[in-house]
Parts: C-alpha cells; sequence; structure tokens
C-alpha cells in the first residue's frame, strides 16, 4: 500500500550543527540499509516563480514538547494551501520533503507554491525573517469526485 524512505542527522544540541553519525553510534553503520523506494532520498532543489498560497503562525497544537512546529504540521499546511474542490478531485501519490530548519511558538510562515506539471507542485515554507525552513514536492492523482 504505501513505501518510504528518510534520511536523518543529528545535531548538537548547544551548536545546532550537524554531527557525523558513524562516530556517535559506530554500530549503527554495520546494519545494512536498504532503500524501500529503491533509492535514498535526495535534496530538492530550490527554484524561482513562487506564489503566495498561505500564511500560517506556529500555535498552541503546533508545537511539540520542546515548543517546535512537528514535522507533520508543515505536511499540514502545505495541504491547506490547496482549495478544497482541488482535494476532492485529487489524492497525493508522492510526497518529499526536506526539511531545513526549526520553527517555534508564535513564529509566523509564508506557504509558497509553484506548479511543475498538470500533476507536480513544490512548496516551501518561509519564516518572516526570509529562512526557509521547509521543501516539499507533491505529485498527485486524479481521483473521481464521489456524489
Amino acid at each position: 500500500l504505501a513505501a518510504g524512505s528518510s534520511s536523518w542527522l543529528v545535531l548538537d544540541a548547544a551548536s545546532k550543527r550537524p554531527q557525523r553519525l558513524h562516530k556517535l553510534m559506530p554500530d549503527l553503520m554495520k546494519i545494512g540499509g536498504r532503500a524501500a523506494l529503491g533509492r535514498d532520498p535526495g535534496k530538492l532543489e530550490d527554484g524561482n516563480d513562487w506564489q503566495e498560497s498561505l500564511a500560517a503562525t506556529a500555535r498552541y497544537s503546533d508545537v511539540d514538547v520542546h515548543r517546535h512546529v512537528n514535522s507533520g504540521r508543515y505536511i499540514g499546511w502545505m495541504l491547506d494551501a490547496y482549495p478544497f474542490e482541488f482535494h476532492r478531485g485529487h489524492c497525493v501519490r508522492v510526497l518529499e520533503v526536506n526539511y531545513l530548519g526549526e520553527t517555534v511558538e508564535g513564529e509566523s510562515l509564508r506557504v509558497r507554491t509553484r506548479q511543475l506539471d498538470a500533476a507536480t507542485y513544490c512548496h516551501s515554507l518561509v519564516k518572516a525573517n526570509g529562512e526557509e525552513v521547509c521543501r516539499a514536492r507533491l505529485t498527485w492523482d486524479e481521483t473521481p469526485v464521489p456524489l
């Protein structure tokens, strides 16, 4: 029914800089990796021609116990950028997400959208200070509209 793949990195809590995973957890590297999708997830490209499609503010129900926006909420905001009628006639077939930064309670974001082709849209979530915190590509299938 579904396949998924992810890539992770470890950040130093104080410096918020990436750490080399093989130095922190050498035994983890002994586990043979298999990509569920036949490939590892990649970095999504930035682009031009963005259109502002939604404004959002991180509220209480959007944040986790560390006061950071939950990663699933970014996806929710992207989906909210589509009109209701679009959702009635489409379903997500492929969702690729790159999380690039953190958002904390009270911060405002803009969801930017650009259409690549008839079925593929890219999104970028940008804070008020211009920092991009999330980037995604969604590929949609048309579905019959229920009566």
